[in-house]
């Protein structure tokens, strides 16, 4: 068990430069603030995400109420129609 350990910390893994570290961190500092958004930019991208996805929600909702609305109008003057029809 202890070679097990002691083979993970004379691991060529550990050998990183200290420029590489810096980039990564950089890049993770960038990425995180596209995320979260910042002290600036107050919406990151998952919060407009978010919001795109209830838009889309409601116009879907929306939608729908307008196809059951117009079936409503097309059966009503349909009837209508029929009974215009039979007077005539």
């Amino acid at each position: 068990m202890d070679n097990v350990k002691e083979k993970r910390k004379n691991s060529d893994m550990c050998n990183i430069p200290d420029e590489m570290i810096k980039s990564l961190k950089e890049d993770i500092a960038e990425i995180k603030t596209a995320l979260l958004g910042n002290k600036y930019q107050k919406k990151g991208l998952i919060e407009r995400v978010e919001l795109i996805e209830y838009e889309l929600d409601r116009f879907k909702k929306l939608k729908w109420s307008i196809y059951g609305g117009a079936t409503v109008i097309a059966f009503i003057v349909s009837i209508m129609f029929r009974i215009v029809t039979k007077l005539i």
